[in-house]
């Protein structure tokens, strides 16, 4: 054939691995493969790796082409951990509250701040080593309600130590902590919704993200889910707002409920009405 030669090969198409180089099956049953290819929007060349754990696929490079697939892969699972790392260093341990000006106060808040991360999920590691998702949330809170209760058996000077075998201490140092809250009947489950609703408080996006949460667990525990056409906006914004204080308003609201768990036409309608709650009603989610 007349033309200039290709100075490059075909196409890759995400999923077709037959032109990629198998590497190895890691954990979780993920298959890596891997091959130097052009980038067009990069102008150069890069090395990709293709992981594929059934159905999922997930698509990494780096420009750096020595680099073999086995140590990207390890690089990209490090960055996102780093990523938690900050994420959990400004929420709970106050990377962000320094006020100082000076490099060498910014430097020791930093390192106290990551520190403290550190050792708590240290102390994670040391309670339960093979779990693998840590909540600092848990953690910060039930420290806190440690301290909070020595402090009222000093300051009211009673033992502390005699109680400490009954079932209510425990109770009193897991309180308030979702993570531990029981969710096996309707009364449970929406104190469970009232809590999540204080530590997120952000009516958009939260409220409904939040409310989807509920109808999953509602789902999955007592086999039903709330049909939010039958619940009023005004009647339940009032009553989230007085949750806090007291949550007999909101329970008797979301007995709405119905065995309808798998009817998809319900669940959009459902988040129509969400978005509806939070004063979106453009557009409708069959429209779209």
């Amino acid at each position: 054939p007349k033309g200039r030669p290709k100075l490059y090969g075909d196409k890759i198409i995400i999923g077709d691995v037959d032109k990629l180089e198998f590497v190895q099956h890691h954990e979780n049953q993920v298959e890596i493969y891997t091959a130097i290819v052009n980038s067009v929007s990069l102008k150069r060349n890069i090395r990709l790796v293709f992981l594929k754990c059934g159905n999922r696929v997930a698509v990494l490079f780096s420009t750096d082409t020595q680099l073999d697939a086995k140590t990207i892969f390890r690089y990209y699972k490090a960055r996102f951990q780093i990523e938690f790392l900050f994420r959990d260093a400004k929420q709970f341990t106050g990377l962000t509250h320094c006020q100082a000006r000076s490099k060498t106060a910014l430097d020791n808040h930093f390192n106290a701040s990551f520190s403290a991360l550190n050792l708590i999920k240290w102390h994670d590691r040391q309670q339960s080593p093979k779990r693998k998702t840590i909540s600092i949330s848990y953690w910060k809170r039930l420290f806190f309600n440690t301290l909070f209760l020595e402090r009222i058996s000093c300051n009211l000077a009673f033992d502390l130590n005699s109680i400490k075998s009954s079932s209510a201490y425990s109770g009193l140092c897991h309180f308030g902590i979702i993570d531990t809250m029981l969710q096996s009947n309707f009364d449970e489950i929406i104190e469970k919704y009232v809590e999540m609703n204080i530590a997120h408080p952000f009516r958009e996006g939260n409220g409904r993200a939040t409310r989807i949460w509920l109808d999953l667990i509602l789902k999955t525990e007592i086999k039903q889910v709330v049909d939010w056409n039958c619940v009023d906006k005004d009647e339940y914004l009032s009553a989230m707002q007085r949750s806090v204080v007291k949550d007999v308003e909101i329970k008797v609201l979301l007995q709405a409920l119905t065995d309808k768990i798998n009817d998809r036409e319900l669940f959009m309608k459902g988040i129509d009405v969400s978005y509806y709650f939070e004063g979106y009603s453009e557009f409708k989610t069959e429209e779209l």
